[in-house]
């Protein structure tokens, strides 16, 4: 029992790294902006890279951890992540950021669906909806504690160990791994790539994102955007045509069969398009237009991210009783309501709005995490653990990437980018939400079968 809480210590690292990076250099982005004149499209890429790299390559690594080794790979992956964090923090520009969040997409690939993967093995298969619970709070925690340690770590040693300190967390994670984690492999995959499927992925996904953040430096209507969402179609439709007959595809066409994987994946789609977008609109809400210091952003933004820490354990009893629908809808309905409460704000407004918009967000993420992600992924088969982790992990990283295209690039077209053009990323937010709403509602009301 000793050596599994040592090895799950040392794949926590892993998701640590992921998940704090997140939102630690959101907490950030208005000290960057401040430091190098950055200019909100550049702050946008140092997400929006991140979010095609990590989409694009989930899945493929998935595999290659499946065939090759999941702990070397996942060693790999804590690699990456040192010398993103470290180019990061070194950086003498906003590109150089940009660079490094494309780095820490790669590794992001492999740490999140590997890191599943690794949990998982070390239960019984009885126990493997257990075990996915135990990622999910992991994540939730690492998640939640991430924006006040990135103010309290800006406010007093500066925004660049938001990035250097994750070096001595990749060593010590390494060391556990290496010293309390048994290798495993699945036993049927045998290590085909599907080449043809990652490049055409990676031109959908790529032309899309580009064509909607750039849409207004290059014009609407200009012959580039237009030629990037033809070869964003283009791609999409040979994608279904490369996927069909792939031996090994991206995603298994049998997991959209599933009616719980498909509106449980839609769901997690949605969510994570609006905490993306929430997480680079709320921190400049309050260091640029309310002129809060980052430590107070940090501590305001707990309120989002600290529900996860303190009810994800009580959301997921409630799964248990009453199955993913009604979690699900309580969700998205907290989420429309803070929405509803932005639309209300201005610069001037008091702390309290702010921090009822932060609560109703968290809470609404916590009946949403939990119960879309493991509807989702229980019923997937654990000899592709890998795969299966990624799949979703894709679908769910596309979703943020295009709620943060969307949202940021409504947001910032009204110069000056703020109060108008934050509520106009609201609507955005707003249709979001009713997606999702509408996904909770397709679901099929199936309890979850305990251990």
């Amino acid at each position: 029992m000793k050596s599994r809480a040592l090895a799950i210590t040392g794949i926590a690292t892993g998701i640590g790294v992921v998940a704090i990076n997140f939102s630690i250099l959101n907490t950030a982005f208005a000290t960057i902006q401040k430091e190098f004149s950055a200019s909100i499209l550049e702050l946008q890429w140092m997400l929006n890279i991140y979010g095609i790299f990590i989409s694009v390559f989930l899945v493929t690594m998935g595999r290659l951890a499946d065939t090759y080794g999941r702990r070397r790979l996942f060693l790999i992956g804590l690699a990456i992540a040192g010398l993103a964090s470290l180019i990061s923090g070194l950086s003498p520009a906003p590109s150089w950021i940009i660079v490094a969040q494309a780095l820490q997409g790669i590794a992001g690939a492999i740490l999140l669906p590997v890191s599943q993967a690794l949990i998982s093995h070390l239960y019984p298969d009885n126990q493997r909806s257990h075990a996915i619970g135990i990622w999910a709070t992991i994540a939730g925690l690492l998640l939640g504690i991430g924006p006040p340690v990135g103010g309290i770590i800006i406010h007093t040693c500066g925004w660049r160990w938001i990035f250097l300190i994750n070096i001595p967390v990749v060593i010590v994670g390494a060391f556990l791994i290496l010293r309390h984690l048994k290798e495993s492999k699945s036993k049927t995959n045998r290590g085909e790539i599907d080449i043809p499927g990652i490049l055409v992925l990676t031109v959908a996904i790529g032309a899309l994102i580009l064509a909607i953040v750039q849409g207004p430096q290059l014009g609407w209507s200009s012959h580039w955007d237009i030629m990037l969402f033809a070869a964003f179609l283009i791609a999409a439709f040979f994608l279904i045509l490369v996927e069909r007959k792939a031996r090994f595809p991206i995603i298994h066409p049998e997991f959209f069969l599933n009616r719980n994987f498909v509106f449980g994946s839609l769901a997690n789609f949605c969510m994570i398009g609006f905490v993306w977008a929430m997480f680079f609109l709320l921190p400049l809400y309050f260091q640029t237009a309310r002129g809060d210091s980052p430590l107070l952003t940090g501590v305001v933004l707990l309120l989002v991210t600290g529900p996860l820490v303190l009810f994800s354990t009580a959301v997921g009893k409630l799964y248990g009783k009453i199955g993913a629908r009604l979690p699900l809808i309580i969700g998205f309905l907290l989420l429309i309501l803070s929405v509803g409460v932005q639309f209300s704000l201005e610069k001037s407004s008091g702390i309290v709005l702010p921090m009822l918009a932060c609560l109703t967000l968290g809470i609404g993420w916590v009946f949403i995490i939990g119960p879309s992600t493991t509807v989702a992924i229980s019923a997937l088969s654990k000899d592709l653990a890998g795969v299966a982790s990624g799949g979703f992990i894709t679908i769910q990283e596309i979703g943020g990437s295009l709620g943060l295209a969307i949202t940021g690039t409504v947001f910032r077209i009204v110069e000056p980018p703020f109060m108008q053009g934050y509520r106009n990323a609201m609507w955005v937010l707003l249709a979001i939400s009713i997606l999702g709403l509408v996904a909770s509602l397709c679901l099929k009301t199936t309890r979850r079968r305990n251990p």
